[in-house]
């Protein structure tokens, strides 16, 4: 297989085949029905935990997050002191597949891939992604390709979000909004794809994981008649995913190949489990006793909306209800109640012994926090086996329930330098649709989840073109597999560090045979990063906890 071969890789953030399936085989996505039939696909194991920071820097990298150092949306998610910093280009700590080769004569184009901004320099062209905080920045290498392409008639931007509350209040609008900015976003691959020279194509929608954040709800009751004009959100994002798809696919010759991949699922959720309340239940964490000057500092006004009755099922006044109008009782109001807003300062952290970060479990660790309690050691494992257990045996003697959730330690799931920054306790996202949240809430310690959907461990991977199995389903591949395959793809040796392996599955046995699989010692690559601390500004940093706030990730 010669290296000049050419791989166009379209990403589709959060796509799940559990969508994808029924409505290709219901004909509302023709595109990618086609693509099934004619090359090989599989679910894509994901990386712990599902989220798109360390998923999309192992399709970069080839490793884990043990390797590349990024776990979460935060430089530091086991550090709970403000001012929090979040992960970017410089916050991956290995060589990534373009800084491999380098020097390999090969062209790259990455378009709004994750973990790429400040944006690399490369022999070809970059347009960085969702950490990138404004359209004020330079986000483009060259820099002058943005202004290129608006002098062509597309008006990239990289904000995805209208200033708006979690839950959109006109959807119609919002959805408009979602739609018009993929479509540039779409316009700009093709623009890229015809006029500009690379080997491999990179380049990633996040329609389908906004949409599915926002819109779930939607999905999950609405009736699927099969009628384009009465879809939910999501079927709609998913048709116009297909047709752009389409676009992309046409417009390269049957001898490129096309691979889709996603970073993650999506899915329902029935209930969250709140670590931190459980972890005071246990008496492994302890709160700050609430004197009137910080009960002021942290109060506010929550906003709900609720029927006549059931406001006055909330302030015990039921018996009132035989008294008023019905119309009363029926009608929704909106009410403001006073709320304490917990944070990482209303911790007593001397007497406590872990916490909830990063969708996982910290033990309050000696040298690590401030004020650690736990010696490393035996004290520190004895810590580990304790939570391990006790959440095995764990059920809410309000509800009666478990939280069907499994603890694994670190070392079971990471691999590499960068372990000791990783959760001490891991939650197992294969087994469970219990949706884990580190949030500091203290009033319960499961809650229903009726609005979002969320991440699951399992996304998309489909391969076509020439020595591709036709309509073969493959099994047991994870993300750290693609980046392998990418390399056996444009012909060039697979480094012996990696963590994935070749998709062999995917390809005719003669093929392999023709085109055998070559390796490389891994030789030591200059890194060129910068402070990933002081990568964004206050006023940065705070646009790109707005983008998470928006999604749920951020409180």
């Amino acid at each position: 297989m010669g290296s000049r071969n050419k791989l166009v890789i379209i990403g589709l953030d959060g796509a799940t085949f559990d969508i994808i399936q029924p409505m290709a085989r219901s004909g509302r996505l023709p595109v990618m029905a086609q693509l099934l039939q004619s090359g090989s696909s599989g679910m894509l194991g994901s990386t712990y935990p599902p989220l798109t920071p360390p998923a999309w820097t192992t399709f970069s990298t080839g490793k884990n997050p043990g390797k590349h150092g990024v776990f979460d949306f935060l430089t530091k998610p086991y550090c709970t002191d403000p001012p929090a910093n979040f992960t970017n280009f410089n916050s991956v700590k290995c060589a990534t597949f373009w800084e491999i080769l380098r020097d390999e004569g090969l062209r790259f184009g990455i378009v709004n891939l994750p973990m790429t901004y400040p944006p690399p320099s490369v022999e070809g062209f970059v347009i960085s992604g969702m950490d990138t905080p404004n359209d004020r920045v330079i986000f483009s290498y060259p820099e002058e390709l943005i202004a290129e392409l608006r002098t062509d008639g597309i008006p990239y931007q990289v904000r995805f979000f209208p200033r708006e509350q979690r839950r959109p209040k006109d959807r119609k609008q919002t959805l408009e909004r979602f739609f018009r900015i993929e479509e540039e976003r779409k316009n700009a691959f093709l623009y890229l794809i015809r006029k500009k020279k690379w080997d491999i194509f990179v380049g990633v929608f996040m329609l389908l994981d906004k949409v599915q954040h926002f819109f779930w709800h939607e999905h999950r009751h609405h009736p699927q008649s099969g009628d384009a004009g009465d879809e939910d959100a999501i079927c709609q994002a998913y048709r116009l995913i297909d047709r752009f798809v389409g676009d992309i696919v046409s417009t390269v010759d049957e001898n490129t190949y096309v691979m889709l991949v996603s970073d993650h699922g999506f899915g329902d959720v029935k209930r969250i489990f709140f670590i931190n309340e459980w972890l005071r239940r246990e008496g492994l964490l302890t709160l700050k006793k609430r004197d009137p000057v910080t009960f002021l500092r942290h109060v506010k006004l929550r906003t709900i909306e609720k029927t006549g009755s059931q406001a006055l099922g909330r302030l015990g006044l039921m018996g009132l209800g035989k008294i008023l109008p019905s119309r009363l009782l029926t009608n929704r109001f909106r009410l403001y109640l006073p709320a304490f807003r917990y944070s990482a300062s209303s911790i007593d952290w001397p007497r406590t012994k872990a916490y909830g970060a990063s969708y996982g479990i910290y033990v309050n660790l000696e040298g690590r926090m401030p004020h650690g309690t736990v010696e490393p050691g035996p004290e520190y494992e004895k810590t580990r086996e304790f939570i391990q257990e006790r959440l095995r045996n764990f059920t809410d003697t309000n509800t009666g329930e478990k939280p069907d959730l499994e603890l694994l330690k670190k070392e079971d799931v990471y691999s590499g330098p960068y372990v000791p920054a990783a959760p001490d306790l891991v939650f197992d996202y294969k087994k469970s649709n219990v949706l884990p949240s580190h949030a500091f809430k203290f009033s319960r310690v499961f809650a229903p989840r009726s609005h979002f959907g969320t991440h699951h461990y399992e996304g998309i991977f489909l391969l076509r073109g020439p020595g591709v199995k036709p309509g073969h389903r493959i099994d047991g591949c994870v993300i750290a597999d693609v980046t392998p395959t990418l390399f056996y793809l444009l012909g060039q040796p697979v480094p012996n560090d990696f963590d994935g392996n070749v998709l062999k599955d995917a390809f005719l046995t003669d093929f392999l045979q023709r085109h055998p699989i070559r390796f490389q010692e891994t030789v030591g690559i200059s890194l060129q990063r910068g402070d990933e601390g002081k990568t964004y500004t206050p006023e940065e940093a705070s646009e790109i906890a707005e983008k998470l706030r928006n999604l749920g990730y951020l409180d």
